[in-house]
């Protein structure tokens, strides 16, 4: 275990770190020396045991859990169907509430001694007060049901969040209300607790004909209807894109220095910090296979360089140079953010719809693609509470609002509406049609962004900022609401604010950003970046090489 690993967990165990053993669970592999762990979030401290894992995708982590509670029904002889198991989503599953008491004793006994815990929807704050099996008493008509996944620091990887969900489903009387929609419903008929699934909240008397669908490795009996493609599910393919680069490369530090000639840019425009590399993007690599391997292909776009982890044969990433992506490679080499985004959408073979990430942009949480791109199409973006500022450019604006105020300027000359606010900075959801739209409208000012060495006033910011604002101008975007957190490395509050991360995962996406290097260590800023990542992301992702 690692400094980190100790020193998080005194924060939350109880006696200080001591561990608790964890019997294996029934049907499952055997389980790896245990800990005890607190639940994420507000409410109740008990401590919950949990189990190290090694796995590559959280959606692994939500099908055994759905495995487990299959496995249990399915012993005792009790009916249950499949009612929702959206991508990346929670497995819903469905039994007959006169089942109840039934149930709950299968679970039991499958549990025997081991670790698995049911947290009541009906209870307060349930998702942080969840009991084991053997001592819970529910009063709910939903349970969710799991077991603790631990990392090997004993740091909780998934709990709740990845919990298979039992639905009590109850049968219609001649006293039963109607649905809130006014449906009527034959006597006999099973109704969901609630408005609480993509499908359906009744399975009709005489009408109940189950199908089978096969969710991870297991063949489910559903209603036929789940079988369709619903209306609101995203199906496209969609990419992922990547910046990076190694700024300690000597090559690229020498071009680099040969082109900073004097001029009138601001200080931040050659800012150290913008060219670090703590090992982001193997990290955000790793988040992306974990919480959202929906990811159609990885395009990495760099100047010639290329990670050595980096497995170069995997069949879902490709390096893209520079040269490439440039409309006019005579303007390279350049080190301008700003200038390489502008050309992304030339990337061959890059799908319609993608999300644009830094390699200091994380995934931390399930992740699923309506979030990003909707069925119809239309791209999701962040507004952020944080304004542009007022006024036109000035000489003392910092890259960043001098961008946002030329994304002001071409919306107003182009749609005749004004843009107050930043994004905040998380994975962009882009259109390639719309990118390459702008670029014809806008030939000018594409053509000074992409050849502007180092970060200019004169910058547009396509990925970032225009063309979201574009979009949605035009009909083809619309504002969304993820969780995001933004962590500056080198403010002193840095790591109070990822220890907690490490310790409640209640964000959907992270950015680390370094924007004043200066202000801490090298050293000690990259330990506090590795030790963070390291423990969020323990595993190796498919794109690294074999070790």
């Amino acid at each position: 275990m690692t400094d980190l690993g100790r020193r998080l967990r005194r924060l939350f165990e109880p006696g200080r770190g001591r561990a608790t053993a964890t019997p294996a669970r029934p049907n499952s592999e055997p389980a790896a020396p245990s800990a005890s762990v607190r639940p994420s979030g507000r409410g109740e401290r008990e401590a919950l045991r949990g189990e190290p894992v090694t796995v590559i995708r959280w959606l692994d982590l939500a099908d055994r859990n759905l495995r487990w509670t299959v496995d249990a029904l399915h012993a005792a002889g009790i009916d249950h169907w499949l009612v929702d198991a959206p991508l990346n989503g929670p497995r819903q599953l469905a039994i007959d509430a006169e089942d109840a008491a039934e149930s709950l004793a299968a679970l039991r006994l499958a549990a025997g001694d081991a670790a698995i815990y049911l947290a009541d929807s009906a209870a307060p704050r349930a998702r942080s007060a969840p009991v084991l099996i053997a001592e819970a008493q529910p009063t709910s008509s939903s349970w969710k049901i799991f077991s603790v996944a631990l990392t090997p620091d004993g740091l909780p990887l998934a709990a709740a969040d990845a919990a298979a969900e039992l639905q009590l489903w109850t049968r219609t009387t001649p006293e039963t209300e109607p649905l809130g929609n006014h449906e009527l419903f034959a006597v006999g008929s099973l109704l969901a607790p609630g408005f609480t699934n993509r499908w359906t909240h009744v399975l009709p008397a005489g009408e109940s004909d189950l199908t089978t669908v096969t969710v991870g490795d297991r063949p489910l009996p559903t209603p036929p209807v789940t079988q369709t493609r619903q209306v609101f599910e995203s199906t496209m393919p969609i990419d992922a894109v990547y910046t990076w680069v190694d700024g300690a490369d000597p090559a690229w530090v020498e071009s680099k220095n040969a082109a900073a000639v004097s001029g009138s840019r601001h200080a931040l425009a050659e800012n150290a910090s913008r060219f670090e590399s703590h090992d982001e993007l193997r990290y955000s690599l790793r988040s992306l296979e974990f919480y959202a391997d929906w990811i159609n292909h990885v395009w990495l776009v760099t100047d010639g360089q290329i990670p050595p982890w980096l497995n170069e044969d995997h069949p879902r990433i490709t390096v893209v140079d520079h040269r490439d992506i440039f409309a006019d490679p005579a303007v390279l080499p350049v080190f301008n953010s700003h200038a390489i985004e502008s050309q992304l959408h030339h990337i061959d073979g890059l799908s319609e719809h993608s999300l644009y990430l830094n390699d200091d942009v994380m995934f931390t949480a399930p992740a699923q693609p309506e979030q990003y791109v909707l069925a119809s199409g239309l791209t999701v973006f962040q507004p952020s509470r944080l304004t542009i500022g007022d006024g036109a450019v000035r000489d003392s604006d910092t890259p960043v609002v001098a961008a946002g105020k030329r994304t002001r300027e071409v919306l107003e000359r182009l749609a005749g509406v004004t843009v107050t606010n930043r994004l905040q900075h998380c994975p962009m959801a882009l259109r390639r049609s719309v990118l390459t739209e702008l670029e014809q409208r806008l030939p000018d000012e594409f053509a000074r962004t992409s050849a502007a060495r180092f970060r200019s006033p004169s910058d547009l910011s396509v990925t970032s900022s225009l063309a979201h604002y574009y979009a949605f101008v035009t009909g083809r975007a619309v504002p969304g609401r993820l969780r995001a957190r933004y962590v500056d490395i080198a403010n002193p509050d840095a790591q109070g604010k990822l220890d907690a991360l490490l310790l409640q995962r209640n964000y959907d996406v992270l950015c680390l950003n370094d924007t004043a290097s200066e202000a801490l260590d090298e050293t000690d800023r990259a330990r506090l970046v590795e030790d963070f990542l390291s423990a969020y992301f323990p595993y190796p992702s498919s794109f690294e090489r074999p070790q």
